[in-house]
């Protein structure tokens, strides 16, 4: 997941379909650890917003149409249209600073389920875990009562 993680912040993975394929196989291959992970995966996007007001270059305008729709179709990485655009904004300066211009890079998490839930819900209800251990703290109670209902989750 790493190597994935890390071609596709370099650029060399920015198809999402590819992207997503190859997660579907990481999942495919590694189901048994899969399944307790849950995977993100936000391809880059970019945008551009013209005032309506605003005397811009022509040049600089079809420039920009042109990377939009290269990016659109996943033609070249958020790294090239990010250079791309810093050699548009040497070149039209006074222009380029009148455009919002939106290049938000992809990003790729992985996460525990469990560790996710607890981020989204507070513990929604109320649990009463009686034990006899004495050496164990609550948290390593309530991940021991975690384990166990996952292994009678795999007998059922």
């Amino acid at each position: 997941m790493k190597k994935l993680h890390r071609t596709v912040m370099e650029g060399r993975r920015i198809n999402p379909v590819d992207v997503e394929r190859r997660i579907g196989r990481l999942k495919e291959r590694h189901s048994g650890v899969a399944q307790y992970y849950l995977v993100e995966f936000n391809p880059y996007q970019f945008s551009f917003h013209i005032p309506g007001n605003a005397n811009i270059s022509k040049r600089l305008v079809n420039s920009l149409i042109s990377r939009k729709s290269k990016a659109d179709k996943y033609e070249c990485s958020h790294k090239k249209i990010e250079t791309e655009l810093e050699k548009l904004q040497s070149k039209y300066h006074e222009d380029y600073s009148k455009i919002s211009i939106i290049l938000t890079p992809p990003s790729l998490e992985w996460e525990l389920e469990d560790d996710r839930r607890d981020k989204l819900v507070n513990t929604d209800g109320n649990y009463i875990i009686k034990t006899n251990r004495k050496d164990l703290c609550d948290e390593e109670i309530w991940k021991m009562y975690i384990m166990l209902a996952r292994s009678r989750k795999g007998f059922s």
